[in-house]
């Protein structure tokens, strides 16, 4: 390919070309523009940049992609979020998420957890999907979203998807109502669901209890906590705060 001309490619042509090669998943061509970018200095615009790592991601030149990302002095949402679906793209979810974790102000952005939700389900990890998605909602602090998405989803986990819901799940989903204020019906779930609630699950009803000013179910919480985790002081402590709260009420 020959890129020398009278007048040098500006930055829409360079974009253009290298999404060309990431689509046709042509390394080489791919690489030969990278270095007419490199040596015109604008590998460090943002838009240029993002096409190239999209690009090598594309080829599945991860160590390029993760060199230049690393190199790049202003890297925004969107160049995060193209280094997040580059590993996805290649099934390395390990790498995905850890990038997906180090990226700061995510939770004004849908598109990283987007790519990352998909990035589970493509390779087959639907209830990591689901529990990211669920997180996303908690982070985002939507509480009236909150319970009607993740009920939903929740329900739709072994109804649509197969996905048989897991002590975790549970947990997650106290949570999701604990945090939308509905402790009630957060109690009722741990008592009901088919799992025996372990010292996390009681632990997550014991704090949205005392969030919420629900000075019996705190309570109760704090009495299962302390029976089934009986060598840890923390426990006991958290039963006096419990038991003093209540006498406050």
């Amino acid at each position: 390919m020959d890129l020398e001309a009278r007048e040098p490619p500006d930055k829409v042509t360079f974009v253009t070309m290298l999404d060309v090669c990431g689509n046709l998943k042509n390394s080489a061509a791919g690489e030969e523009i990278d270095a007419a970018v490199t040596s015109s200095g604008l590998w460090q615009d943002v838009t240029v940049g993002n096409a190239l790592v999209c690009m090598h991601g594309r080829c599945g030149r991860m160590e390029l992609a993760r060199s230049l990302f690393e190199r790049m002095e202003h890297r925004d949402g969107v160049l995060w979020t193209t280094m997040v679906a580059a590993y996805a793209q290649n099934n390395l979810l390990d790498q995905a998420r850890a990038t997906f974790d180090a990226m700061p102000d995510k939770l004004s952005l849908v598109a990283p957890w987007n790519a990352m939700i998909s990035a589970y389900v493509r390779c087959g990890e639907n209830s990591s999907g689901v529990m990211l998605f669920l997180l996303m909602d908690l982070e985002g602090g939507r509480a009236n979203e909150i319970t009607l998405d993740a009920r939903y989803h929740f329900v739709a986990m072994a109804g649509d998807y197969g996905i048989a819901a897991s002590l975790d799940h549970y947990i997650c989903m106290v949570d999701v109502l604990g945090r939308s204020g509905k402790v009630a019906e957060a109690g009722e779930l741990v008592g009901v669901m088919p799992f025996v609630p372990d010292a996390v699950a009681w632990k997550t009803l014991l704090g949205c209890s005392k969030v919420h000013e629900n000075a019996g179910l705190a309570r109760w919480a704090a009495e299962k906590l302390a029976r089934i985790d009986a060598k840890n002081p923390s426990s006991y402590l958290l039963l006096s705060s419990a038991v003093t709260k209540v006498g406050k009420s």
